[in-house]
């Protein structure tokens, strides 16, 4: 049987998942995209406190994480959604994957780049998915994320600034350790002087961009409101990743001073064995000293 078109474009033969990638996309007039539904969506999805949003004081050098409480709107969730081309706001719905309606379309659209995307970075799990509903000329600040990411504009106009994670100009080593193991976004700080480093997009309707993780990002919306909608995973690639980041922390507990992750593959795969071992001898992971379970087809993400 032929496989469905993928929803999402792009050139499988160049594709890496460390780098930054220019996108095409289907997902434009999709009926779960529009406002219609993206205004009964967030009547369910209040309740459960999977609705953030935040006001248009933000800039790209707001701190992320206190946006929504530093540049509150005095509206509620479902209001600001029902009135976005008015509320001068930014409202992100959580972990789509957690509503069947929007599962169905997060398994559909990554289910469908899943053989390619295999091919160079295998054991994809953790499938998630966001929507961004913007009011024209919002911020949202610089942050990053630890998932690989596809962000896809579906209405409107957006300037997005995307960093290599690897760049170490725009992100230090201990800040990516850091946000990897304790998920803190405290050394993440936005300077004017990181700008002509970026990868800009300028994104209209079926267009969008590969985030690989930890990839720095800002964003800008244009004169209308917008819609985004992003996909998100992990991979064999990032658990590894994170594991390196915790047992570097964990060495530095004891006085050492490890080398950052990814600068020697064979210090790494030392480090990676040692400390899943110990994990593994204390019962907190399942899995085998060379390779740790990765985990679930859906996992909740951060926020």
């Amino acid at each position: 049987m032929e496989r469905p078109t993928p929803w999402i474009e792009f050139d499988t033969t160049r594709f890496d998942p460390k780098r930054i990638h220019a996108v095409k996309h289907r997902l434009h007039g999709h009926p779960l995209l529009e406002l219609a539904a993206l205004s009964r969506f967030a009547e369910r999805m209040a309740p459960r406190g999977q609705l953030r949003f935040h006001g248009n004081t933000t800039t790209a050098g707001t701190a992320f994480n206190t946006a929504p409480t530093e540049h509150a709107t005095g509206m509620s969730a479902v209001e600001t959604v029902q009135s976005i081309e008015r509320a001068g706001s930014w409202v992100s719905f959580l972990n789509i994957q957690t509503d069947p309606e929007y599962r169905a379309l997060v398994d559909e659209v990554l289910d469908g780049l899943k053989p390619e995307l295999e091919r160079v970075d295998p054991g994809m799990y953790g499938y998630g998915g966001w929507i961004f509903l913007t009011s024209p000329r919002v911020v949202t600040p610089y942050h990053m994320d630890r998932e690989n990411n596809f962000i896809l504009q579906a209405r409107g106009t957006k300037r997005i600034h995307v960093w290599d994670p690897n760049d170490p100009a725009v992100v230090a080593p201990r800040v990516r350790e850091d946000f990897n193991t304790y998920r803190s976004r405290d050394g993440q700080v936005y300077k004017d002087e990181f700008l002509p480093r970026a990868r800009v997009f300028d994104a209209k309707p079926g267009d969008g961009a590969f985030m690989p993780s930890n990839g720095p990002h800002w964003v800008q919306n244009g004169d209308e409101v917008s819609v985004t909608v992003s996909f998100t995973y992990y991979t064999k690639a990032t658990k590894r990743f994170e594991t390196l980041c915790r047992a570097n922390s964990a060495l530095r507990k004891l006085g050492l001073r490890p080398i950052e992750a990814g600068a020697s593959p064979l210090r790494d795969t030392v480090k990676q064995r040692a400390y899943t071992a110990l994990l593994l001898a204390r019962g907190l992971v399942k899995g085998t000293p060379g390779e740790l379970r990765y985990g679930e087809r859906y996992a909740p993400h951060e926020a």
